[in-house]
């Protein structure tokens, strides 16, 4: 997968989408850049060990008015590029690629937070 390729898949993702059917991805993700040691791929506590750049995503599902965290979609890379492909290998793998599975497990992961009628789970 490239990197157009896996802006659009999360672009156009249900796990993104609002009631009206609009992506809100966009909203959903968030980016840091930050040094860390190379050894651990970690920020350490000793600044001059942290050398190298990487680009951390953590990302949830869309839902109005609340930021959501899947600690299952947390990745990183070299690059924005990369880890906007990494991001999209994650929700394809925890989430699919079909519309009523992604959005019970959404429903599964947030339990009573989180309700889809008959008529969402259609659409």
């Amino acid at each position: 997968m490239e990197f157009y390729e896996a802006w659009q898949y999360l672009n156009e993702h249900v796990i993104f989408k609002d009631e009206h059917g609009f992506s809100r991805f966009q909203e959903c993700i968030d980016i840091e850049v930050v040094k860390v040691n190379p050894e651990t791929k970690a920020i350490d506590d000793n600044e001059a060990l942290n050398t190298k750049t990487r680009v951390w995503i953590e990302c949830g599902p869309y839902k109005e008015n609340t930021h959501t965290h899947d600690i299952e979609l947390d990745c990183g890379a070299k690059s924005f590029e990369k880890a906007i492909i990494k991001l999209a290998k994650l929700v394809k793998k925890v989430y699919g690629n079909k519309k009523k599975a992604a959005l019970l497990k959404v429903q599964e992961k947030y339990n009573e937070n989180w309700k889809f009628d008959e008529k969402q789970l259609k659409l």
